[in-house]
């Protein structure tokens, strides 16, 4: 089966979409990509494919304006993306996924039985942690946190040793969740121990990579005027 692209037709959008970008849920390629999806899910609930899409990476990439020749990497990775945080989901059927909740994009009049103005209502002034909801299966707050605070951490690690002198500069990781780093006359702790109360462990092994990751680099810093 050849997948046919729709570009005829309208449907509808929510504005709190860009909350997806703001809260770094979802970048802007993989935010247009999933915007792509939508417009091509069959929209009649009377259809055995409501809510359902076909993908084919070569036609989808170049519709979009990535290279049409295989792998399709730029599309396939973004598609990864949506999938494992549940805004797609895999059918029994080869190159055919759902959308999550595909009532939320269909006119709500008797023909069409959409729900937008259900969920517009439900999502009003409501924090991205409610929101996600109603967009996505395996978006939990601890992840959005964690991508929020991962690079504000490593920033601020790096301001903080940035102001000390390298033979001092002692450790920015412990065994008790505790990030510090230490000078002969002080000692500075920031203590990360709640946040790390909050998220998975799979997050929290990823925030202590990170700062392993920046190491070389904190240690190539000029500090106190030291060449």
């Amino acid at each position: 089966m050849t997948m046919k692209i729709k570009i005829n037709g309208y449907r509808l959008s929510h504005r709190n979409r860009w909350l997806l970008l703001k809260n770094k849920v979802l970048t802007r390629e993989e935010l247009f990509l999933w915007e792509f999806y939508l417009d091509q899910m069959d929209f009649d609930y009377k259809h055995d494919t409501y809510g359902t899409f076909e993908v084919d990476f070569s036609l989808i990439s170049e519709m979009l304006g990535y290279k049409k020749s295989k792998p399709n990497n730029s599309i396939r990775n973004k598609h990864k993306k949506l999938l494992k945080l549940g805004f797609i989901r895999k059918t029994n059927q080869r190159n055919i996924y759902s959308i999550y909740n595909p009532e939320r994009y269909i006119s709500q009049t008797s023909r069409w039985k959409g729900k937008p103005n259900d969920y517009q209502k439900d999502e009003m002034n409501k924090p991205i942690s409610y929101i996600i909801q109603n967009i996505a299966t395996n978006i939990q707050l601890n992840e959005i946190k964690f991508q929020n605070t991962e690079t504000n951490f490593q920033n601020a690690e790096i301001k903080s040793a940035s102001n000390l002198n390298k033979k001092t500069y002692r450790d920015l990781s412990s065994s008790k969740g505790i990030y510090q780093v230490t000078n002969n006359n002080s000692n500075n702790k920031c203590d990360y121990s709640n946040i790390e109360s909050e998220l998975s462990k799979e997050d929290v092994k990823l925030i202590r990579e990170s700062i392993d990751e920046a190491q070389p680099y904190l240690k190539r810093l000029k500090i106190n005027g030291s060449k």
